[in-house]
């Protein structure tokens, strides 16, 4: 999961002068949920030969072992 900071933390946490480790350790908490969407994508985020807008658009969800080209791992 990556560390998602509100606007008015982002000042203490790119602060190099800060040593006040406690306080840096108190921002790395869960993102409140309505900050994050989510939705099933294209398998074809798996390929780094794909690389365009549609990548990141909302897909049909496909049982595991049957999409084309993929085969169950267990």
């Amino acid at each position: 999961m990556p560390m998602i900071l509100g606007r008015d933390q982002w000042s203490g946490w790119l602060d190099r002068t800060t040593d006040d480790v406690e306080h840096l350790q108190a921002m790395l908490r869960p993102a409140p949920e309505d900050w994050l969407q989510w939705w099933p994508v294209s398998l074809r985020v798996n390929s780094v030969r794909n690389n365009d807008a549609k990548l990141i658009e909302a897909s049909a969800v496909t049982p595991d072992g049957e999409a084309e080209g993929q085969e169950r791992l267990l």
